[in-house]
């Protein structure tokens, strides 16, 4: 009854000619989903291989391995930028600012990999493409995985601590701490009402912040293209993002 009531209000509220149209483009817009949608593929996965040099370049440095490139680039001291090779990279319009000055860096070479650093940050490579990210007093503060990638979509975990939480991914009708749940980044219009767990909604964000008792971060991707946030709903310690198309490009600060 409250469905049917909340039905009648909107059509007096937008008019018959409103509701047809939002039907109108409901429809079209799930046919040319289904028509363009693409084909599951064959190729295996791939992951970076293994470490074979790194150059140390003005802000950070440039990390080749045997399948890909990693590079690594200090905006600030405090917020680094990290982009793995392949895909098309997005329209530089996610960034407040295009001109960085260069920072100084350091870069170390230990038993398992290289540490590149700032005065506030430092980003650890693994020989295996493993990175993990400290603060000036050596906390870790995020542990990545190799990232994989198959044609077009990439694979980007992360490890998630047990206290760990995770607040933001945009606008979402869940509780304030996303642990426990998959969200899809695809910007949605639910027709004026939602229900809590339905997603996606209007404001899809891939940017997030995790806190835990060693600190915390701020992560942002810099992809616009269709994903899927799991935040510890299939592995409890991992947070799996997986991008259809686009580069690796992310932020953290």
């Amino acid at each position: 009854m409250d469905s049917l009531k909340k039905t009648i209000q909107s059509i007096q509220v937008v008019g018959l000619a409103g509701v047809w149209n939002a039907v109108r483009y409901s429809v079209t817009r799930d046919w040319l989903e289904r028509r363009f949608q693409k084909p599951g593929s064959s190729v295996k996965w791939s992951k970076p291989g293994l470490l074979q040099s790194v150059e140390h370049t003005d802000s950070g440095a440039r990390c080749l391995f045997e399948q890909t490139e990693l590079e690594i680039t200090f905006l600030t001291p405090d917020l680094v930028r990290c982009e793995w090779a392949g895909g098309d990279p997005p329209q530089p319009y996610a960034l407040a600012g295009a001109e960085w000055r260069p920072v100084a860096t350091h870069v170390h070479k230990g038993r398992d990999g290289w540490r590149l650093e700032s005065d506030h940050l430092a980003v650890l490579v693994q020989v295996d493409g493993s990175i993990s990210f400290c603060d000036a007093k050596g906390r870790v503060l995020r542990e990545e995985y190799p990232p994989e990638r198959r044609d077009a979509t990439w694979v980007h975990c992360a490890a998630l601590r047990p206290e760990e939480r995770i607040y933001g991914l945009g606008e979402r009708a869940s509780s304030l701490n996303l642990r426990g749940g998959v969200y899809h980044m695809w910007n949605r219009d639910p027709a004026g009402w939602y229900h809590p767990g339905e997603d996606p909604l209007y404001i899809c964000m891939p940017v997030y912040l995790g806190l835990h008792q060693s600190g915390g971060y701020v992560y942002f991707h810099e992809n616009p293209m269709d994903a899927t946030f799991d935040v510890g709903a299939t592995d409890p310690s991992t947070l799996v993002a997986r991008f259809s198309g686009g580069s690796l490009r992310a932020y953290l600060c």
